[in-house]
């Protein structure tokens, strides 16, 4: 090493060194500064960006609702002049039918009448049994006669009925986003168009979330679509035929949302009825639960004398939301009939202050819902 790097290696540097050294650190910092400012106004610039896309997503949302809300109100408006038309045409149909049995009526009347006063008049001159008991023949057979047609008057006036709540029921539910399916067989011992059609505007307008379903049938293929569509719906259905339960999923494969419980059915006493049809077990499998929608069309009823279908008992009143609906079929039967009367009695106990709406067609369904729901009873 030379005496000049020697030098250089103890003495301090120059001072234009220093100097150059110091400019080019300040320099650096004006630089950074620069940066620093310009990355605080691309900031403030993708903030002013994001405010401005925030309020256009807000006007969006806020259009779409109106849109949405506009959107339901026409559709209402027409399922309700839809509903009155229809509506118009059953009372058509039965003031026809009405004024036939009518005419009906007064013919029989009349005939009766004229006998009545040939017997009358005949009594004092009927030298014969045979012919007292002739007219006594004639005056059952007309009495036969007009009970048959009155029979078949108001069979004529359910089936009328009927027809015009499938048209209805058809119409309401030819737009249904979450109805995919829209194939039913309803009648006998399946449920009629009444009780599909009120089924479909609870589902459609309340929005429950728990649901619990006695009976698997056709309203399980509604409920079940219900419940595929939203998945925050849990729905129960009771049974207790497993054969019945495979050939129904077999053909209509259930969602994952759908649970089928299973449980056997036993006579039981209740009040004086000796004998009532009930699932085993049905209190307590639903002991601490609580449900929006119960659809009651299980067990079989159609032989019980006095009540029938009394598990739904059960869970009145902690078993029911706030906002609760309550639907059973088969109402023009003395078993259920009864059982009606038991829930009303029940709810009234409960201090649940509710409304009833009956749905007729070929059978009667009766629905329980609170006071402040009260239009499900007149749809």
């Amino acid at each position: 090493m030379s005496f000049k790097d020697l030098l250089k290696r103890i003495l301090p540097p120059p001072v234009h060194a220093f100097n150059r050294e110091v400019a080019r650190i300040l320099d650096a910092v004006d630089q950074s500064r620069r940066e620093t400012d310009a990355l605080r106004e691309l900031i403030a610039a993708q903030g002013n960006s994001l405010d401005q896309l925030r309020r256009q997503l807000d006007a969006e949302r806020a259009r779409r609702l109106q849109w949405e809300s506009q959107a339901r109100d026409e559709w209402r408006a027409q399922q309700q002049a839809a509903l009155d038309k229809a509506l118009e045409g059953q009372a058509k149909t039965l003031a026809a039918l009405s004024q036939s049995l009518e005419q009906s009526a007064a013919g029989l009347q009349k005939q009766t009448d004229a006998l009545a006063e040939a017997f009358a008049a005949g009594r004092e001159q009927m030298a014969t049994r045979q012919q007292a008991d002739a007219l006594n023949k004639r005056a059952e057979i007309l009495a036969d006669t007009a009970e048959k047609a009155r029979r078949q008057a108001a069979d004529s006036a359910r089936h009328a009925s009927e027809a015009v709540w499938a048209q209805i029921f058809n119409n309401t539910i030819s737009e249904s986003l979450w109805l995919k399916d829209k194939t039913f067989s309803p009648g006998r011992w399946a449920v009629g168009y009444p009780y599909l059609y009120v089924m479909y505007r609870v589902l459609n307008e309340t929005r429950p979330k728990r649901i619990l379903e006695l009976g698997l049938g056709q309203s399980t293929r509604m409920i079940a679509q219900y419940a595929a569509a939203f998945q925050d719906v849990e729905h129960i259905v009771v049974e207790h035929d497993p054969e019945w339960v495979e050939f129904f999923c077999n053909d209509f494969p259930l969602p994952k949302n759908t649970k089928v419980v299973m449980l056997e059915r036993e006579m039981v006493p209740y009040k004086d009825a000796e004998s009532v049809r009930v699932f085993k077990g049905f209190k307590e499998t639903f002991q601490g639960q609580q449900f929006d929608f119960i659809s009651v069309d299980a067990p079989f009823g159609g032989d019980m004398k006095q009540y029938s279908r009394i598990d739904v008992l059960n869970l009145i009143p902690d078993g029911l939301r706030e906002k609760f609906v309550i639907m059973v079929d088969d109402c023009n039967r003395i078993g259920e009939i009864n059982t009606v009367q038991e829930i009303e009695r029940f709810l009234a106990q409960s201090q649940i202050k509710y409304q009833m709406g009956r749905y007729s067609g070929d059978k009667i369904s009766v629905l329980f819902c609170p006071e402040r729901m009260d239009f499900l009873c007149s749809m």
